[in-house]
Protein backbone atom coordinates (compact mmCIF):
# COMPACT_ATOMS: atom_id res chain seq x y z
CA UNK A 1 0.00 0.00 0.00
CA UNK A 2 2.86 2.22 0.84
CA UNK A 3 4.38 1.31 -2.28
CA UNK A 4 1.16 2.70 -4.40
CA UNK A 5 1.36 5.70 -2.32
CA UNK A 6 4.96 6.18 -3.45
CA UNK A 7 4.53 5.94 -6.79
CA UNK A 8 1.58 8.37 -6.90
CA UNK A 9 -1.54 6.74 -6.58
CA UNK A 10 -4.44 8.38 -4.55
CA UNK A 11 -6.15 7.54 -1.29
CA UNK A 12 -9.16 6.69 -2.63
CA UNK A 13 -7.85 4.56 -5.40
CA UNK A 14 -5.58 2.64 -3.24
CA UNK A 15 -8.50 2.18 -0.39
CA UNK A 16 -10.81 0.95 -3.17
CA UNK A 17 -7.78 -1.64 -4.55
CA UNK A 18 -6.97 -3.22 -0.99
CA UNK A 19 -10.94 -3.55 -0.77
CA UNK A 20 -11.45 -5.11 -4.13
CA UNK A 21 -8.33 -7.74 -3.34
CA UNK A 22 -9.83 -8.55 -0.14
CA UNK A 23 -13.09 -9.19 -1.03
CA UNK A 24 -11.89 -11.41 -4.35
CA UNK A 25 -10.12 -13.50 -1.76
CA UNK A 26 -12.78 -13.67 0.50
CA UNK A 27 -15.32 -14.87 -2.38
CA UNK A 28 -12.38 -17.41 -3.48
CA UNK A 29 -12.40 -18.65 -0.21
CA UNK A 30 -16.45 -18.42 -0.03
CA UNK A 31 -16.26 -20.51 -2.99
CA UNK A 32 -13.74 -23.14 -1.98
CA UNK A 33 -15.79 -23.88 1.36
CA UNK A 34 -19.45 -24.02 -1.11
CA UNK A 35 -17.67 -26.64 -3.00
CA UNK A 36 -16.75 -28.57 -0.15
CA UNK A 37 -20.25 -28.14 1.41
CA UNK A 38 -21.46 -29.45 -1.54
CA UNK A 39 -19.75 -32.77 -1.93
CA UNK A 40 -19.68 -33.74 1.54
CA UNK A 41 -22.83 -32.86 2.71
CA UNK A 42 -25.56 -32.07 -0.59
CA UNK A 43 -28.01 -34.67 -0.66
CA UNK A 44 -27.26 -36.81 2.76
CA UNK A 45 -29.71 -37.71 5.08
CA UNK A 46 -28.44 -36.72 8.73
CA UNK A 47 -30.72 -38.04 11.92
CA UNK A 48 -30.32 -37.27 15.87
CA UNK A 49 -29.34 -40.48 17.75
CA UNK A 50 -33.35 -39.87 19.47
CA UNK A 51 -35.19 -43.01 19.82
CA UNK A 52 -39.08 -42.63 18.91
CA UNK A 53 -40.82 -39.38 18.10
CA UNK A 54 -37.15 -37.43 19.90
CA UNK A 55 -35.48 -38.24 16.88
CA UNK A 56 -35.30 -36.02 13.88
CA UNK A 57 -34.22 -36.65 10.45
CA UNK A 58 -33.37 -33.83 7.53
CA UNK A 59 -31.80 -34.30 4.29
CA UNK A 60 -28.93 -31.95 3.70
CA UNK A 61 -29.45 -29.75 0.39
CA UNK A 62 -26.59 -27.15 -1.25
CA UNK A 63 -28.21 -25.38 -4.26
CA UNK A 64 -27.56 -22.88 -6.08
CA UNK A 65 -29.25 -20.39 -3.78
CA UNK A 66 -27.23 -21.00 -0.76
CA UNK A 67 -23.76 -21.02 -2.93
CA UNK A 68 -24.64 -17.32 -3.97
CA UNK A 69 -25.66 -16.88 -0.47
CA UNK A 70 -22.21 -17.73 0.93
CA UNK A 71 -20.65 -15.83 -1.61
CA UNK A 72 -22.17 -12.53 -0.91
CA UNK A 73 -21.54 -13.33 3.23
CA UNK A 74 -17.53 -13.96 1.99
CA UNK A 75 -17.71 -10.72 0.25
CA UNK A 76 -19.52 -8.70 3.14
CA UNK A 77 -16.77 -10.34 5.36
CA UNK A 78 -13.35 -9.86 2.73
CA UNK A 79 -14.92 -6.01 2.80
CA UNK A 80 -15.31 -5.46 6.41
CA UNK A 81 -11.72 -7.18 6.95
CA UNK A 82 -10.11 -4.92 4.02
CA UNK A 83 -11.68 -1.41 5.58
CA UNK A 84 -9.92 -0.74 8.70
CA UNK A 85 -6.45 -1.74 6.99
CA UNK A 86 -6.97 -0.01 3.73
CA UNK A 87 -8.30 3.07 5.57
CA UNK A 88 -5.29 3.17 8.20
CA UNK A 89 -2.85 2.70 5.61
CA UNK A 90 -3.81 5.61 3.97
CA UNK A 91 -3.63 8.09 7.15
CA UNK A 92 -0.36 7.41 7.34
CA UNK A 93 1.92 9.88 5.72
CA UNK A 94 4.21 8.10 2.54
CA UNK A 95 7.29 8.15 4.74
CA UNK A 96 5.89 6.49 7.24
CA UNK A 97 4.54 4.04 5.75
CA UNK A 98 7.35 3.19 4.20
CA UNK A 99 9.63 2.73 6.98
CA UNK A 100 6.53 0.63 8.77
CA UNK A 101 6.42 -1.83 5.92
Amino acid sequence: IATLRAIGFGAWPVVISVLVKSMLLAAAGALVGALMAWSLFNGKMFATGGAGLAQIALRMNVGVDLVLIGMLWGAAIGFIGGLLPAVQAVRLSVANALRAS
